[in-house]
C-alpha cells in the first residue's frame, strides 16, 4: 500500500491492479453473527438462546478478534453437547477473552517441571517487550530461529519436542524462513501475550533483562 501510487505510472499495471483490488473492513455484528452461525449449521451445530449473541458482544470490543473468536469456537466444539454448543461451557472457557489463555495454562499444569522451564524460556523469548512505560506500553510477538530458543550446549530434543507440542496445540506457528533457511518459530498471535496473566507475569518478572538483551541483540547485528 505504501507505493501503491508509483504503480499509477503504468496504465495496464494500474487498470489490472483496479480492477482486482477489493478493501476489505473489519465485520460488522450482523456479518459475525451469520458467519458464527452459518458455519455451526454447516456442521449440523445450534446455539443455545443468547450464547451467540454473546460471543458477538466480546468479539466486538476485543484487539486481535479473529484469532480469539477462532480458537473459543474451537474449544466450544471440543466441548459440545450432541448437537448443542452451550453456554455453561463457554463460561467453563471462560469465553473468548480467555479461552486461549485457558489453554495455555491446561498445558503448562500438565507439563512436568523441566517442560515447564522449557516453555517459560520458549514465550519469553518469542516475546519482544515494549520499554516504555504507562497503559500504552506494548508487548508484541517476534519470530525467532528455532535452533535460537534453546541454550548452547543442551540436548535440543526436549525443546524440540515441546515446540512440536506447542504448536499442535496452535499456540506457536512454526515456519522456514525464505532468506535463511532456517526452521523459525513465533507466537500464534499477539492476543495470546495480552491475555494470558501466566506469560504477563513472567514477563514482568524478567523485564529489565529482556530489554538488556534486546538491546544487545540490537547492538551486535549492527
Amino acid at each position: 500500500a505504501d507505493f501503491w501510487g508509483e504503480c499509477a505510472e503504468y496504465a495496464e499495471l494500474r487498470r489490472l491492479m483496479q480492477e482486482h483490488q477489493e478493501l476489505v473492513a473489519s465485520m460488522t455484528p450482523h456479518e459475525l453473527r451469520s458467519a458464527i452461525e452459518r458455519q455451526a449449521r454447516a456442521a449440523g451445530l445450534r446455539f443455545e438462546p443468547t450464547l451467540c449473541e454473546k460471543i458477538v458482544e466480546q468479539v466486538q470490543s476485543e484487539p486481535g478478534a479473529m484469532p480469539l473468536l477462532q480458537h473459543a469456537l474451537l474449544k466450544l466444539w471440543e466441548r459440545r453437547h450432541g448437537t448443542w454448543l452451550s453456554y455453561a461451557e463457554y463460561e467453563a472457557i471462560g469465553g473468548v477473552q480467555r479461552a486461549i489463555a485457558e489453554t495455555a495454562d491446561s498445558i503448562y499444569n500438565a507439563l512436568e517441571e523441566e517442560d515447564r522451564a522449557r516453555m517459560r524460556t520458549v514465550f519469553v523469548r518469542l516475546t519482544r517487550v515494549d520499554d516504555s512505560s504507562g497503559e500504552n506500553r506494548r508487548d508484541t510477538r517476534q519470530r525467532v530461529a528455532k535452533t535460537d530458543l534453546m541454550p548452547a550446549g543442551v540436548d535440543s530434543s526436549p525443546f524440540l519436542a515441546l515446540i512440536a507440542h506447542l504448536a499442535d496445540a496452535r499456540l506457536l506457528v512454526t515456519s522456514v524462513s525464505p532468506s535463511t533457511q532456517q526452521e523459525e518459530v513465533e507466537v500464534v498471535h499477539e492476543s495470546l501475550i495480552r491475555n494470558w496473566p501466566r506469560l504477563q507475569t513472567w514477563l514482568e518478572q524478567q523485564r529489565d533483562s529482556l530489554a538488556l538483551r534486546e538491546a544487545l541483540s540490537k547492538a551486535a547485528q549492527d
